[in-house]
């Protein structure tokens, strides 16, 4: 049976968990940083993304460049947002007070 965008919503808010386009968080598992790009919600969004109907799936973009998408989900145990990392640049540092030319964050040095 077809999931649309706003059953998937619902039923998929545990698997997503706090996972917002354009913020950073954290794999405990692979203990690397990401940036969210989307977020794709119901069957034919999913099939699209995913090539097979999982409901849901999210596109990343790791520290290495490379975009994924999958729909692993998330895990309160190990997994993290990290809302003091850029998400252009993935590090932690002082404020240096100028914009990243990348996104609206404010720069980290």
């Amino acid at each position: 049976m077809a999931t649309t965008e706003q059953q998937a919503r619902t039923l998929f808010r545990a698997s997503v968990g706090p996972r917002e386009v354009g913020k950073v968080y954290l794999c405990g598992y692979w203990g690397e940083t990401y940036t969210v790009l989307g977020i794709q919600y119901g069957t034919e969004a999913a099939r699209a993304a995913i090539g097979w109907d999982s409901g849901w799936s999210i596109t990343v973009v790791g520290d290495d460049e490379i975009v994924r998408t999958h729909c692993t989900s998330w895990d309160p145990r190990r997994d993290k947002a990290c809302p003091d990392l850029c998400p252009c640049l993935h590090a932690y540092a002082e404020h240096d007070g100028t914009a990243c030319p990348h996104c609206d964050c404010p720069r980290f040095a």
